[in-house]
């Protein structure tokens, strides 16, 4: 089977659409997404997760598993598996919660993003509701709040995933604040590239 490794940020100029695009171009027939990422730049990961969708249409099974951490908008990424093909390792964690920037403006540049991000979270959750079998409020809520998934059995509670790979591995607690920082860096360099 294809082997398509996700294993860093999301973004435009690294594991982002144009990367996957020209990925999936190469190759023909079943593919494995493997994911091990703290997520990064929404419009990028929601194209990814289309293109990997129109593959399973059109060239061949999507399969997707969680390495270590799909969080952000990463875990829209192990949505695009095909269902009963979606896999975590038994020590792995997802995350979901809503869409963040940075902005510098004024009151209606600011009324005007939080319009752009409560779309975002929208179309999200309408995703996540789809496995987790809750209203979208609820879900927005969760996201809100920020949803943790740590371990096995905390996972099985999303209904995200089909079956899990063997491994007796003890859980990383630790993600929940490398995931700040990694968000940090994302922001930073997307906002330096704007203003080169």
């Amino acid at each position: 089977m294809n082997k398509i490794i996700i294993d860093s940020d999301i973004s435009y100029w690294g594991y982002g659409a144009e990367w996957l695009r020209n990925k999936l171009k190469e190759i023909s027939g079943d593919v494995e997404v493997e994911i091990s990422s703290y997520g990064g730049d929404v419009f990028e990961g929601i194209a990814m997760f289309n293109m990997l969708r129109e593959y399973d249409k059109t060239k061949g099974i999507v399969a997707t598993t969680v390495n270590s951490h799909a969080m952000s908008i990463a875990s829209l990424l192990l949505l695009a598996g095909r269902d009963g093909h979606r896999k975590a390792n038994k020590n792995s964690t997802i995350m979901i919660h809503k869409a963040w920037t940075w902005l510098a403006g004024n009151a209606d540049d600011l009324v005007k993003e939080a319009q752009v991000l409560s779309g975002i979270d929208n179309v999200l959750a309408t995703t996540y509701g789809k496995y987790m079998g809750t209203d979208k409020e609820s879900i927005l809520a969760v996201m809100s709040a920020e949803g943790w998934y740590i371990g096995e059995e905390q996972i099985n509670t999303t209904g995200f995933i089909d079956s899990y790979v063997e491994d007796d591995t003890p859980v990383n607690v630790s993600a929940k604040s490398n995931f700040k920082s990694a968000m940090a860096r994302v922001s930073a360099e997307a906002k330096e590239r704007e203003y080169k």
